[in-house]
């Protein structure tokens, strides 16, 4: 199993903007393929801190059904939100955390 850590910051100003802008999200999506995707047809594990609502990694399970992709954010509001989305999209290889990123490790 290859795992690979991604970390992408948002200031809180610029938070909500970023977590639901789907332009964002497309380009975040790409950037991350283009970065691992050996590792993705492999069937890797991609962790995403800061996810937002997540429709990155949601993009990237469809595309890559044999990998793993988990997404944490310290907003429970987009971790729902999340986890609803890849439920009703029968995403079974995503999954959503809420944690705050000072108390991984």
């Amino acid at each position: 199993m290859i795992a690979m850590v991604t970390i992408v910051g948002a200031s809180d100003e610029h938070r909500n903007e970023r977590t639901t802008n789907d332009s964002f999200d497309a380009e975040r999506a790409e950037a991350f393929e283009a970065r691992f995707v050996n590792a993705l047809n492999e069937g890797g594990l991609l962790l995403d801190l800061g996810c937002g609502r997540g429709t990155a990694l949601m993009r990237l399970a469809v595309r890559y059904p044999a990998s793993r992709f988990v997404g944490y954010d310290f907003s429970g509001e987009s971790i729902d939100w999340a986890t609803q989305r890849a439920g009703e999209r029968g995403l079974d290889n995503v999954r959503f955390e809420a944690r705050f990123l000072k108390r991984i490790g």
